[in-house]
């Protein structure tokens, strides 16, 4: 069998070792320099990916993509398509070629988000391992592979994890005028409007982002599952930028209600009971969100990046006056993010109330930073 990794690449010299130790197993590593003005080329070169030129004008990452894609050879039996930020870890090979050996061709997998201080990591399912035929990258901005002549055999496969260690300073520029150009080339596209929607608000654009979920919920064919639960939580987002916070609170309970198997609808309805101070909702939101399972999120399943519930819960417990709870969720944050100083004052901080048998509580507590 053969696997090749392929990849597009931007002055991403940095990441090249790393990147490159971890596809040692493949039989090709296979990069489209898409310009780098600094040592990109060299390094990947010395280290034994070939390296190929490309020049994509306009702009738009599924060309980028299908431009790499088309680079590697026909005799590959697999695909696994990679950023220079992401690294596979051992035995991915032999997970990848037991599943082909089962006539899969396409892979699901946990690709395992690094951030930086207290955010600890998260866990979200990706799907870049492909046959080398019969998939294709479609749209400008928030590309995905879409399966083009084939029907898809799927497989998750849980042990296989590739890990992605984002660069917070990397531009975002283009995004927007991508994402309007994806929803101007497929208006009925509830992907593309879902996507513009989201970065309306990402940039504080939040009239143009109600608008545009609006559209979306609209279409011939709206968002479904995990995607229209995804845009409501969005779209609450949205309403209470603009300070409608009834609405915004109406639509968070929306989608925990519809969805109440989505861990993200509960950590979210939990963020907004604690914005508001409601105690009992938030402690109540947050303690539905803590008991699933820590396993990797679809895409809509959870949108609160960096949100650990039981840190939640922690300070919903405390400001109820129900500090030996609050201490037990406390320490269970501190465990997820061992690394974070503000849930270590925490702990404590409510370890030395109880022991001093202090009568009143909810005065000392760090909070919880709103990421929105």
């Amino acid at each position: 069998m053969k696997i090749a990794v392929y990849a597009i690449a931007l002055n991403e010299a940095q990441h090249a070792a790393a990147f490159m130790v971890s596809c040692r197993d493949a039989d090709l590593v296979l990069i489209a320099d898409t310009g780098s003005t600094d040592a990109t080329p060299e390094r990947l070169t010395a280290l034994g990916a070939e390296v190929r030129s490309i020049r994509i004008d306009p702009w738009r990452f599924d060309a980028a993509r299908n431009a790499a894609l088309a680079l590697v050879p026909d005799d590959v039996d697999a695909c696994v398509s990679l950023d220079l930020d992401q690294t596979l870890t051992p035995g991915w090979r032999a997970r990848i070629e037991a599943a082909w050996a089962q006539g899969v061709n396409r892979l699901y997998y946990p690709l395992v988000h690094h951030q930086a201080g207290e955010l600890g990591e998260l866990s979200y399912v990706d799907n870049r391992i492909h046959a080398r035929h019969g998939f294709v990258w479609r749209y400008p901005c928030h590309e995905c592979l879409v399966a083009g002549g084939v029907e898809e055999q799927p497989r998750v496969e849980p042990n296989l994890k590739v890990l992605h260690t984002p660069d917070p300073a990397k531009s975002r520029a283009s995004y927007l005028p991508l994402l309007q150009l994806g929803a101007h080339e497929a208006p009925d596209d509830a992907r593309a409007a879902h996507y513009l929607a989201r970065e309306y608000y990402e940039l504080g654009r939040y009239a143009e982002g109600v608008r545009e979920f609006e559209r979306a919920f609209a279409l011939p064919s709206p968002p479904v599952g995990a995607e229209r639960n995804a845009s409501l939580r969005w779209l609450a987002h949205c309403r209470e930028g603009l300070g409608e916070r009834d609405a915004a609170l109406a639509l968070f309970r929306q989608a925990a209600q519809e969805e109440p198997r989505f861990r993200g609808a509960w950590v979210e309805l939990a963020w907004a009971y604690f914005r508001r101070q409601a105690w009992p909702e938030c402690l109540a939101a947050a303690e539905r969100a803590i008991a699933f399972l820590a396993v990797a999120r679809v895409y809509g399943d959870d949108t609160s990046p960096g949100v650990i519930p039981e840190d939640i819960a922690s300070l919903a417990a405390w400001s109820l006056g129900r500090p030996r709870d609050a201490l037990a969720y406390a320490r269970a944050a501190l465990a997820k993010a061992p690394a974070s100083p503000r849930l270590a004052a925490n702990v404590a901080r409510i370890e030395t109330a109880i022991a001093s048998g202090a009568k009143t509580f909810g005065v000392s507590m760090q909070p919880l930073a709103d990421k929105r």
